[in-house]
């Protein structure tokens, strides 16, 4: 048996990664070598699914066949009632309600898919879509799991509609490029990719009958079954360093591509095969001519690839290689320091974006794999489109332009058909500090035309030199503005021109607003008039027939009365009603 394998393990922040590899006859692979990942595409498919519920454009509960209205039934099909409640949750969690093991797997079906919707053969997966609504569903949507590799061609297709691109494409910039994962692209039946392994059956597998019309039989490798229509299940062609930055960046050791933490796979901890060496991450997958597994705890992950399988194995639990990659592992003691993804570790494929920056500012990027500084370089994989935003540090810094592959000063955009150079150029204006203070025992606010002072909380801006400025204060409920100082007077708007440095001075006073506090007893006024920042002043005691004794009989000044901050207010307290003398 050929055998071909490609094994690394990583770990973060001051440690590194190593690999090894086994040579097939007359040919060699490397920690370089491309592979399809057959089912490993999945955690790729699902997490393009969270980076669009993440931004608000799906919703976990989006029901998918409302979304998905363009893909018809053949004439004639009888629809099972249950697809209308299948969610995005379901297909994710693979709850979606079709067993292949009760009735059959259409992604290897292409050719019947093809004849039954009336298109040329192979189908794709639209047309395998439209020709399984006319099935019915083994199970209620939800009631249970079970493995599904159809769920998740439905679920490329609404990746396709929500995101208003094509799959790859969006998958291409949700995620492979903020990953970093420049080796991993779409692989093909016939073509193979650059740097991809040759795949190989079980010796003496014979052929395959072939999915292309006017094609008899082949090798079941290489047109047994249809890779394009696998794309979002099963299509993907990685490296094993591009698998660990997936797992990485999505258990957050690496990065955080994703806001929240989800149980996106299957499930959400493998099967304990090996305690503590399976890892709590991971994913396996399997084809005709290949095979891999990926997995990661906490720091620590790795990933092995073949580039053929064994089809009386489920490859992890009962394949001697896993064993023996188990054996080579716990004969490591030491392991490279470093983050090798940060040195060229898998990243012979894709194309380098470069960025410089001259003058006072940063660059952005949008995936969001470009700070500039000091992110100024990265590798993404081919047809990436990045779209590129400039931003001055400071107010006076202004953006003048692009160079290199953009021009102008509207956003750049560029699309990675081969490695892209970009130049910013920003330019700093002479100018001045303006600073505001507020003073006084009130409260305040201060903002300026043209914008920059909020003060408030911002206080202080640069102006361009001789700009004029115009200030205005506002002075809080309960507070008074009294005027300017310090280069302005009045209590109006406040100009000045920004020739120098310039401090002008907002004074706010409190006030006290006279509130009513007639019939209050004693304590109660005092702590009224304390909130009306007012206080209280004398106290005289009277007769009252009419206000119980021990309550406030009159006050002086009136309620409404608007004063300086701290005035006083005189009361009269009732004594009660005054007592007749008893005449004789």
């Amino acid at each position: 048996m050929r055998r071909s394998l490609s094994f690394i393990r990583a770990a973060w922040s001051t440690r590194g990664a190593t690999g090894t590899r086994i040579a097939t006859p007359g040919r060699s692979s490397s920690r370089d070598s491309r592979f399809r990942i057959a089912s490993i595409s999945k955690p790729i498919t699902a997490a393009a699914v969270l980076t669009l519920v993440e931004s608000g454009k799906l919703s976990l509960g989006t029901k998918v066949f409302d979304l998905l209205g363009d893909l018809k039934p053949i004439p004639g099909a009888i629809l099972d009632p249950r697809l209308g409640s299948i969610t995005v949750r379901h297909l994710l969690q693979h709850q979606g309600g079709w067993d292949r093991g009760a009735a059959f797997d259409p992604m290897f079906r292409a050719r019947e898919a093809a004849a039954a919707v009336g298109v040329s053969s192979p189908g794709d997966c639209r047309t395998i879509i439209r020709w399984m609504l006319g099935f019915p569903l083994q199970f209620t949507p939800g009631a249970k799991r079970v493995y599904s590799n159809f769920g998740y061609c439905v679920l490329g297709r609404v990746i396709e509609h929500a995101a208003g691109m094509p799959y790859a494409t969006y998958v291409r910039q949700a995620v492979l490029a903020p990953l970093g994962m420049a080796g991993t692209e779409l692989g093909h039946t016939l073509q193979p990719l650059a740097g991809e392994v040759r795949y190989y059956d079980v010796p003496n597998a014979g052929v395959a009958t072939s999915v292309f019309d006017g094609i008899s039989h082949v090798p079941a490798q290489y047109g047994g079954f249809y890779v394009e229509a696998m794309d979002s299940h099963g299509g993907w062609v990685s490296t094993p360093a591009d698998l660990l930055r997936l797992l990485t960046g999505l258990n957050e050791t690496r990065g955080k591509l994703l806001t929240k933490t989800y149980s996106w796979s299957y499930w959400p901890i493998p099967p304990p095969w090996s305690p503590g060496f399976i890892g709590s991450w991971a994913h396996g997958g399997a084809l005709v001519g290949a095979t891999g597994m990926a997995a990661v705890s906490g720091e620590n992950g790795w990933a092995l690839l073949t580039n053929t399988w064994r089809h009386d194995t489920d490859f992890v639990q009962r394949d001697p290689l896993f064993w023996d990659m188990k054996a080579a592992l716990d004969l490591i003691t030491s392991w490279p320091s470093g983050d090798l993804f940060a040195s060229d570790l898998g990243r012979r494929y894709g194309h380098e974006l470069t960025v410089s920056v001259s003058g006072a500012g940063t660059v952005a990027s949008v995936p969001a794999s470009v700070a500039c500084p000091p992110s100024c370089s990265v590798r993404l994989p081919l047809g990436t489109t990045m779209e590129l935003s400039a931003r001055p540090d400071g107010p006076l810094d202004r953006f003048v332009s692009w160079s290199g592959a953009c021009s102008g000063a509207n956003a750049c955009r560029v699309t990675l058909d081969g490695d892209v150079a970009v130049s910013a150029t920003f330019a700093t204006t002479p100018g001045h500090t303006l600073t505001v203070t507020k003073a006084g025992s009130g409260l305040g606010q201060v903002t300026s035309s043209p914008g920059g002072i909020d003060c408030g909380t911002t206080c202080t801006t640069a102006v361009a030199q001789g700009t004029s400025v115009t200030l205005r204060a506002a002075a809080a409920p309960g507070s008074k503005f009294v005027g300017w100082s310090d280069g302005c007077a009045g209590s109006g708007v406040c100009v000045v021109t920004m020739d120098a440095d310039r401090s002008p001075v907002a004074t706010f006073d409190v006030q006290c607003v006279v509130p009513r506090i007639v019939r209050n007893t004693l304590a109660q006024a005092r702590r009224v008039l304390q909130g009306a920042r007012c206080s209280l002043g004398s106290v005289r005691r009277v007769f009252s027939s009419r206000v119980s004794k021990g309550r406030v009989v009159s006050q002086h000044p009136d309620a409404g009365k608007i004063l300086p901050g701290g005035s006083v207010v005189d009361v009269a307290l009732s004594k009660g009603r005054k007592k007749h003398q008893l005449r004789t």
